[in-house]
Parts: structure tokens; C-alpha cells; sequence
């Protein structure tokens, strides 16, 4: 998931519908391999400095290391500045 923002501009929000069915049984297992996030844009000022930043949140599938077939979805969160270079984020 590459995309470009420009430091003083907001993208449109990509919602995520999540329609999977998640269990704890025996035989449950992960039917949607796909790794999709929602990412959505916002604004806050911090000690009067405006931070334009980007806000993630997804699954990432695991596989089953001798099946290769997908045995988990971690669900992550993140949150970046818009136009800061990513070795430079904290």
C-alpha cells in the first residue's frame, strides 16, 4: 500500500467493510487471505503547530509455514505525518 501525500493536503477516506467471520473452533480457519486496510485523513494542532497525518488500520495475514494456506489475520494500527520521509518518523 504505496501512495504520495503532499504535506498540506488531506486525501479522500478509503473505508474498510469487514465481513469476515471470525472463530475460535477447532476448524475455523481464515477464508479471506487479502491484506485491505481503511485509511482515512485528519488534521491536529499541537502546541499551535497544525500535523496533517495519516491513519491505517488493516489485517495482515500469516501462513502456515509447511502449508503456505493462511492461518491468522493480525489486525495493526498506525498512524503517520503526512510529508515527513519515513526513516525520520519516530
Amino acid at each position: 500500500m504505496n501512495h504520495t501525500v503532499r504535506s498540506n493536503e488531506l486525501l479522500p477516506d478509503q473505508p474498510l467493510v469487514d465481513t469476515t467471520v471470525y472463530g475460535s473452533g477447532r476448524d475455523d480457519a481464515v477464508s479471506d487471505p487479502t491484506e485491505s486496510a481503511a485509511i482515512t485523513q485528519h488534521e491536529v494542532t499541537i502546541n499551535g503547530r497544525k500535523i496533517l497525518y495519516t491513519a491505517t488500520a488493516g489485517h495482515l495475514v500469516t501462513r502456515d509455514q509447511y502449508s503456505a494456506q493462511p492461518a491468522a489475520k493480525i489486525f495493526y494500527v498506525a498512524f503517520t505525518a503526512n510529508g515527513v520521509a519515513p526513516p525520520s518518523r519516530p
